[in-house]
């Protein structure tokens, strides 16, 4: 695990390279959703009741799986239709 410079330990990062965010997942089991061109913090979730091992981004779908010690698999919808 890598740690953030506020201390909190970081067990997976996913980048959308073309929508310019980041979904981190901490120790804690919150993932942060960030703006990367502005630096900012655009959602905060928690996704499972345990630790984050795994995370893999389908961007052209818009999916997000994630994959934790609680044993479950989840498969979100991470962005939005206008």
């Amino acid at each position: 695990m890598s740690t953030w410079q506020n201390g909190i330990r970081v067990s997976c990062v996913q980048l959308s390279p073309f929508y310019l965010l980041s979904f981190s997942f901490d120790e804690d089991g919150c993932c942060v959703v960030m703006d990367m061109k502005y630096n900012k913090v655009v959602n905060k979730f928690i996704p499972h009741a345990k630790l984050v091992t795994s995370a893999q981004l389908y961007q052209e779908q818009g999916l997000l799986l994630t994959g934790s010690l609680d044993y479950t698999v989840k498969l979100w919808n991470v962005w939005v239709k206008e």
